[in-house]
């Protein structure tokens, strides 16, 4: 038996550490070095030189009438997305040089990279492709480049993109789509349901209509006064949502989750780390199998469970619940009044507090359970 103790506890200091690395280490350190490979291996994406470009032109394409949709496909770099001042798409894009050849041999690359992007702009319909293909090796004398793409699209115009590089989507009303092999995201002010699945790096989204789905590899997922329902999944990294009109339902496999203010329910699923809600409408179910729970500002019905960690619930409002937790062996603290069974080792609290009509489910599996009403 005790040595069973002694591995328990020794696996509860490893999962420790392990989340204290994660967060000092920071899942922002592990994209760079990420992104040093693909500089190594890609030229196009990564860090890019800290001095000027050694050569830069800018282009525009002829404006584009009766479009619905819009798709990328292929581009390594920058994409901006901003609304139209017109019922027109309009297309711009740069191209950027580093390299140790000369003024011509930097201008030929350029006028080949630029014939490629042109030429990969397709209208069929109401539809527009934007497919930009490249070779596998950099241009001769060219040992960094950065091709920069800005779209101007109307109302009504939906955005599907698949790109390696960073990505920025404001002010639009449409359906948003963003496929990234690695790079951050920011999606700001749109009419229309957001979808984001990337790699590695962070997602920033802001004031947006809903619905909104999140599928990360790695990286940090930011999210606040959102009107719709926020889904996704994050293996590695952080969540924080505030002030979100719909319901949450998200896994943060590995590392930290915060959900604040939110109009509906809320699911929230972990493997390591922490997590905090507080002030949910809704339901609120929450699950994490090693860390730190904190449940806070419960008005309606709650499940929530830790594995191996401590939890804390705490109730609020003159609502009535029906209370049923459990520790298999830890410890459970209230100032509820509820009735006490079980051990020491193995408490159980049960009651009904006011009309009992939400139910209220608390299990802590080895750890400590804290149940609170304010």
């Amino acid at each position: 038996m005790g040595f069973k103790r002694t591995l328990i506890l020794g696996f509860l200091i490893l999962s420790a550490i392990a989340v204290w690395d994660l967060t000092s280490f920071g899942v922002d350190d592990f994209i760079g070095i990420v992104e040093s490979d693909l500089v190594r291996i890609d030229g196009q994406q990564g860090r890019l030189p800290a001095q000027n470009p050694d050569y830069e032109e800018h282009r525009q394409l002829e404006p584009l009438a009766g479009v619905r949709q819009v798709a990328i496909e292929g581009l390594a770099g920058q994409l901006d997305v901003v609304r139209s001042e017109t019922d027109q798409v309009t297309v711009e894009y740069s191209i950027r040089l580093w390299g140790d050849g000369s003024p011509q041999q930097l201008a030929e690359a350029a006028a080949v990279l630029s014939e490629q992007v042109a030429s990969g702009l397709v209208q069929e319909g109401d539809s527009v492709r934007l497919a930009v293909r490249r070779s596998a090796d950099l241009p001769a004398g060219v040992r960094a480049m950065r091709v920069a793409v800005r779209l101007a699209v109307p109302d009504g115009t939906s955005l599907a993109a698949t790109l390696t590089g960073d990505a920025r989507v404001e002010g639009i009303a449409g359906a948003v789509d963003l496929q990234l092999g690695g790079g951050n995201v920011a999606v700001r002010r749109v009419q229309g349901p957001v979808e984001v699945d990337g790699n590695f790096g962070n997602v920033s989204l802001e004031q947006l209509s809903g619905p909104v789905h999140v599928d990360l590899t790695g990286g940090n997922v930011t999210g606040w006064d959102i009107a719709g329902s926020v889904t996704g999944r994050v293996n590695m990294g952080e969540l924080d949502l505030d002030r979100i009109g719909g319901d949450v339902d998200f896994t943060v496999e590995r590392g930290a989750a915060r959900v604040k203010d939110v109009g509906g329910n809320v699911k929230l699923t972990g493997s390591f780390g922490e997590a905090r809600i507080d002030g949910v409408q809704g339901d609120v179910t929450a699950e994490l199998s090693f860390g730190s729970l904190r449940v806070r500002g419960v008005r309606r019905a709650a499940d929530v469970s830790v594995r191996f960690g401590d939890l804390e619930l705490v109730l609020e409002g003159e609502g009535g619940w029906s209370v049923q937790a459990a520790a298999e062996r830890g410890s459970l603290e209230t100032t509820l009044p509820l009735q006490r069974e079980g051990s020491e080792r193995s408490p159980r609290l049960s009651g009904v507090i006011g009309d009992g009509a939400y139910p209220v489910r608390v299990e802590v599996q080895q750890g400590a359970g804290r149940l609170v009403r304010r």
